[in-house]
């Protein structure tokens, strides 16, 4: 009979201390299958802008400080995942079919948005700083649809024609002579927000029942840039891309040495659009040290919300953002 101030020897308390490693493992594993009806959310990794923005075949000023990409951590919550939750203050669990909560409106998490943002953010700081940006015709944007034509009920207002039988028009003008050339039924390619799509159509007395108008689009870029998101997606990066790109092509040291993060998506003319999942950016900025958040206006009282007590600077426009950091104390 043993003591019962017996004393594990070494061998047996490694052995016991793998048992309960090897049973936690287990379970855990176990755990990360289980699904529940919700969607977890949390604050998401922090990235400095920095290395992702290459400016070629121009000067560029190297400053001091950086930019932080912040972004939210979205996943179907497992049981694990929900264990993670209670731990986690900052963490938030969304009933599945809230899906309005969970979306990014700036189409986070899509890497078409990302695309987006890359090609907008460097247009928004190159016409911030007053570089001349040709306007270029690429496709036709659909205004009406005759009814009783050929296009009633399979092509919208605001869809965006890009080729008729796979020739490229960029014009009304070339849209109509596509048309009156084409003999019998042709194919039309076209865009509806994000989804190419394609179908045929018979013209009748060689028209489709549309009508459009030409959209513009800058040419060739003044500055070439190369942005590599590293794997990040969704448009809501596109702020911090536009002050990495003004703070790169300036002599002015913007950041003053400065550790700043922010969010937002932004368009070609430099407005900053809304998004959703502020409070976590937020948290995740402070997190990493940041000391100013920028982000979209609509959502500065959600970034205070957090109460990381750092300062949550609201902006509209890019050029909003430039003032708020270089007439900032470093």
């Amino acid at each position: 009979m043993s003591s019962p101030g017996r004393k594990l020897t070494p061998r047996k308390a490694a052995l016991t201390f793998l048992r309960a490693l090897v049973v936690a493992l287990i379970a855990s594993a176990a755990l990360s299958y289980i699904p529940t009806p919700y969607i977890l959310r949390a604050p998401g990794r922090t990235t400095p802008a920095g290395p992702m923005v290459h400016i070629l075949d121009h000067k560029t000023y190297p400053g001091t400080g950086k930019l932080l990409i912040t972004t939210v951590f979205i996943e179907r919550a497992s049981a694990l995942a929900c264990l993670y939750s209670f731990m986690e203050p900052a963490s938030e669990l969304v009933p599945l079919g809230d899906v309005s909560r969970v979306q990014e409106r700036s189409d986070d998490g899509a890497d078409i948005g990302m695309a987006i943002s890359h090609y907008t953010s460097q247009i928004a700081a190159l016409r911030y700083l007053d570089y001349k940006l040709e306007l270029v015709p690429f496709a036709v944007r659909v205004t009406d649809v005759l009814a009783g034509s050929p296009a009633e009920g399979k092509i919208r207002p605001g869809d965006l024609i890009r080729a008729v039988n796979g020739r490229p028009v960029k014009t009304v003008e070339e849209l109509q002579k596509s048309v009156r050339g084409s003999s019998g039924e042709i194919s039309v390619r076209f865009d509806r927000g994000f989804q190419k799509l394609e179908l045929k159509l018979t013209p009748r007395n060689h028209l489709i029942g549309v009508g459009g108008q030409t959209e513009m689009a800058p040419g060739p870029l003044p500055v070439k840039i190369e942005i590599d998101s590293g794997g990040i997606a969704g448009s809501s990066a596109g702020l911090i891309f536009s002050l990495q790109i003004v703070d790169q092509l300036t002599p002015d040291d913007m950041l003053k040495g400065r550790l700043v993060a922010g969010t937002g998506t932004i368009d070609a003319n430099g407005k900053v659009l809304s998004i959703t999942g502020a409070r976590f950016k937020a948290v995740a900025a402070h997190r990493a040290g940041a000391t100013l958040f920028l982000c979209p206006k609509d959502d500065a009282e959600e970034a205070r919300s957090a109460g990381t007590g750092m300062t949550v600077v609201p902006v509209e426009n890019l050029a909003e953002a430039v003032r708020a950091l270089t007439g900032a104390a470093p």
